[in-house]
């Protein structure tokens, strides 16, 4: 089990944390724009100094080499996350204290086609630029926003006189160390509230690195961490200090809070509507994250490339990623599906397994394999370790758990609709995964330059992106690149009540502060160069990793040339 040692905080000193967060949210909401961009800076310098205890606690907690090239893993969905977050907060701030607006420019706004309002959120700066070549993305408003109404949809807890602020309660994930922090940042610096973090019993191993770097903030008063399990998280949620909530985690534990525990009580509940907890709550939670492939005529080279992409989208994190792909969607009679699912079967034997240190991970892999007929594994099965399973051939039946149990584990199943016509076959794609299958946060559409060109295949792709009811769709790459980029919102699609959650009810990171977003598309190269971080087999993984932190942490030039020649070795 990861290395954990943290007590649980008592109800004596939660109470006393709550009642010192409470006496300075007023303080923390009214203070002047110009001190919370020092307070970030600070902190930023303050983790740029713990990244390497953080990330070292991590690969012991996962069992990962800390000098090896996986541990690049770490570096990034910790520190370089996190870092980032924090710059762009500085840069946001900074320019809403100069003109009022969060936005470098009006010309980021246009306006599709179909009247839909659009902002474009990648790339942030011309740093950008040159680091995320030829990657875009695109933040869609809600229907019926204007494009003259973006100026007052910009950082709007900064337009009130005088904010009373609150406390808010943060239940951070266990899986990668960025998460509990930049939730945390998004309810200071976009909703102005002092906040308790309370860390997940699964990875408090992070809470001393934690403290350290937000020392500036806890010991002003307007950050307090706590550590525990489910019943701390429940006293916390119920108690009166507390005026609103963040969960990242699972549906389950969102229905546990609230609604209570299952059985006739919950049922009564949510026949009547009345949940357990009657305050706010917002929700990042979990998702059974596709990959839509374009039935096209595809070379030998781009199978290979496409195969090799998905994997490592699965792979990562030993697949414990709300946003990892779980499910891949083909054309039924696509003539070419045996040559991918085969390059896909190939790829996931030259991946090592990985531990499996998530709760649970073991019950859900047995219960996935035995809803299919058709399973591949790869890798030996060694004590605390899964091997990679492939499950092809799901026949697309919605009670099916397949479609129903987000699959935190090592599992990837494949599941074929509609027809190699691209119209017949977006259609269906779109129909099923917004109807059947669990889930609003992350898609993937894979589309080759080729479909691109093709008007029938073109056209068929824009239905669909319009069409995905998801928070984030990524179209040629992993739409867990948006979740890190912090300038891109992050969460399910709206619509998620409380009886029926789906991947939660708000956005997060969102470090440009939009209100009334509805999803974010992020673009990229069938054929990116360099060559995604994610990729299996990229051989500097851990050299650009470490590199990218430090840009986060001081952007800088020469920084970004140290980054392209890291990466153009992978």
């Amino acid at each position: 089990m990861p290395i954990s040692n943290a007590p649980p905080t008592s109800r004596a000193v939660l109470d006393q944390s709550l009642e010192r967060l409470a006496s300075k949210a007023r303080e923390f909401a009214r203070a002047p724009i110009a001190q919370k961009e020092r307070w970030l800076s600070e902190t930023r310098q303050a983790f740029k100094e713990v990244a390497p205890a953080l990330v070292e606690r991590a690969c012991a907690a996962k069992r990962i080499d800390f000098s090896g090239n996986l541990a690049a893993e770490e570096w990034l969905s910790g520190p370089g996350i996190i870092l980032r977050h924090l710059r762009q907060y500085e840069g946001s701030l900074a320019r809403r204290r100069v003109s009022g607006r969060t936005l470098t420019s009006q010309s980021r706004v246009t306006e599709t086609d179909e009247g839909r309002t659009t902002i474009s959120v990648l790339p942030v700066d011309s740093f950008d630029r040159a680091v995320f070549l030829g990657f875009t993305s695109e933040t869609w408003l809600a229907s019926g926003v204007a494009p003259g109404d973006v100026a007052g949809l910009q950082g709007t807890f900064y337009d009130e006189s005088e904010p009373e602020g609150g406390v808010s309660l943060v239940l951070g994930a266990g899986n990668i160390a960025s998460i509990p922090a930049v939730d945390a940042l998004y309810k200071l610096f976009v909703e102005g509230r002092v906040c308790l973090l309370k860390l997940n019993p699964i990875n408090d191993y992070l809470g001393p690195c934690f403290e350290r770097a937000f020392e500036v903030l806890i010991r002003a008063g307007f950050l307090q961490i706590a550590y525990g399990g489910g019943d701390v998280g429940a006293y916390l949620c119920q108690h009166p200090m507390v005026s609103d909530i963040h969960i990242t985690g699972s549906d389950r534990t969102f229905d546990h809070i609230v609604w209570g525990p299952p059985g006739e009580e919950r049922t009564r509940r949510q026949a009547l509507h009345q949940p357990l907890l009657t305050k706010p709550i917002t929700s990042e939670l979990g998702n059974i994250s596709p990959a839509i492939i374009t039935p096209a005529k595809y070379t030998d080279a781009q199978l290979q490339l496409m195969a090799r992409n998905v994997v490592g989208t699965f792979v990562l994190n030993a697949g414990f990623n709300c946003n990892a792909t779980k499910l891949l969607v083909l054309a039924r009679g696509w003539p070419q599906a045996p040559l991918f699912l085969k390059a896909v079967a190939e790829w996931l034997g030259r991946v090592p397994t990985r531990y499996s240190y998530y709760p649970g991970s073991e019950e859900a892999y047995g219960r996935l394999l035995a809803a299919g007929s058709n399973v591949q594994k790869f890798g030996e099965a060694r004590e605390g370790t899964l091997p990679w399973a492939l499950v092809s051939d799901v026949e697309p039946h919605p009670a099916s758990p397949t479609f129903n149990e987000e699959p935190f584990c090592a599992v990837l199943s494949q599941t074929s609709l509609g027809s190699p016509d691209p119209e017949e076959f977006f259609q269906a794609a779109t129909s099923f995964l917004n109807d059947h299958v669990r889930g609003t946060l992350n898609a993937m559409l894979l589309v080759p330059p080729q479909s691109e060109r093709d008007p029938r295949y073109s056209q068929a792709v824009k239905k669909a992106i319009s069409a995905l009811r998801y928070g984030v769709i990524g179209v040629n790459h992993w739409p867990a690149a948006a979740f890190g980029m912090g300038s891109i919102p992050w969460g399910g699609y709206p619509g998620a009540t409380l009886e029926d959650v789906q991947s939660g009810i708000g956005f997060v990171h969102n470090t440009f502060m939009l209100e009334r977003i509805e999803k974010s598309v992020l673009r990229g190269p069938f054929e990116a160069f360099p060559l995604p971080m994610w990729f299996p087999g990229h051989r500097t993984q851990n050299i650009v990793a470490k590199k990218f932190c430090e840009f986060e942490a001081a952007p800088s030039w020469a920084k970004v040339a140290g980054l392209a020649w890291s990466a153009l070795r992978a």
